[in-house]
């Protein structure tokens, strides 16, 4: 529900009680890392660790903290000791980040022999090693993302004097929403919580909407055989939802979502442009400063309007270009997943 303050009390309070509960420091530890806090998330983690030195997700988020502070030798070690969710799709993205490609690529080609192409992360690394080394991408998670971006719009939103497009800015503006601290977020806010699943009138009526729109993606690329769409979610349900509100000189760096499938980006309000891209959103093969051996990387653009949605594979590198207006930017993001 993205209530942080009583997520933490009530974790202390379990604490009190049982001392030795590693899950309880380790979910703790979450909390703080959801605030921004990361010193006391690591204090946490390090204490469901020394309670139970296997802990699957403690050591998983000790390796995620690490590799987003550059420290990828160190976060591999964290991930190859855990089992716990994609943790070897992490250990494999430390090799190939940390440019040990003969490595990177026997465990690839292990993951390749899997009946299964379904990590988004391994799918995102697959697309960059074939892009970068010339090679054919043998993981069929998708494996032409950029082909599968759809750029359509949802009348309700793009209709003049809206009353959807109103009630959804009022209640982002008004309502009580709980905030999280995103590391790839500049000069912005995103909400905490599964926003798309709150009870708002507003909000529950554009999570219908949406899924009208994901389930005429899927018929859209009907014919292609790639796993995205073999194995695409038979019941489309919102795995997370936020909304992203950007000031002046706002953006978002390169990224995927790992957590996701399909994603998406409906627009809501955007600023006035000053350059022709400023605000656009922007998709590539390459982002997240992996090893590049050339800077013949696909990019494209997407012109994008108040209205518009914009849905794509979840490995797919994408990001948003500053703006430089005054005018806030205001949208909300999703992931859908079987």
């Amino acid at each position: 529900l993205g209530l942080h303050q009583q997520a933490i009390d009530a974790f202390q309070q379990a604490l009190a009680i049982n001392p030795e509960l590693a899950d309880g420091w380790n979910d703790l530890g979450e909390t703080w890392r959801d605030q921004g806090n990361m010193a006391e998330a690591i204090k946490c983690y390090k204490k469901a660790l020394e309670i139970q030195p296997g802990h699957g997700r403690a050591l998983y988020n000790m390796g995620e903290y690490l590799a987003l502070a550059d420290k990828l030798d160190e976060a591999l070690d964290y991930f190859q000791k855990s089992d716990f969710a994609d943790s070897q799709d992490r250990a494999l993205q430390c090799l190939y980040k940390t440019r040990k490609f003969e490595a990177f690529e026997q465990k690839l080609a292990e993951r390749c022999q899997h009946p299964r192409h379904d990590s988004v992360l391994v799918g995102a690394l697959a697309c960059h090693y074939a892009a970068n080394f010339g090679q054919e991408n043998h993981y069929h998670f998708c494996r032409d993302p950029m082909a599968f971006v759809w750029h359509t719009h949802i009348d309700e939103l793009s209709q003049a004097n809206s009353p959807l497009l109103e009630s959804l800015l009022y209640d982002i503006t008004h309502l009580s929403i709980a905030e999280r601290k995103q590391g790839r977020l500049y000069y912005g806010i995103q909400s905490a919580g599964n926003l798309l699943l709150r009870s708002e009138e507003s909000f529950q009526q554009l999570a219908d909407l949406i899924r009208e729109k994901v389930h005429d993606y899927k018929q859209t690329f009907s014919n292609h055989q790639d796993h995205i769409i073999q194995h695409f979610p038979q019941q489309i349900e919102f795995t997370s939802s936020w909304y992203l509100r950007m000031k002046q000189g706002g953006y978002l760096s390169s990224h995927i979502h790992e957590e996701g499938w399909i994603s998406g980006c409906v627009y809501l309000q955007l600023p006035d442009r000053i350059d022709t891209q400023d605000g656009c959103f922007s998709y590539s093969l390459d982002g997240d400063d992996y090893p590049r051996q050339h800077e013949d990387f696909p990019e494209q653009t997407a012109d994008i309007k108040v209205g518009d949605l914009v849905l794509f594979p979840s490995s797919l590198f994408h990001r948003t270009i500053p703006f430089q207006s005054d005018q806030e930017r205001v949208c909300i993001a999703f992931d859908v997943k079987p």
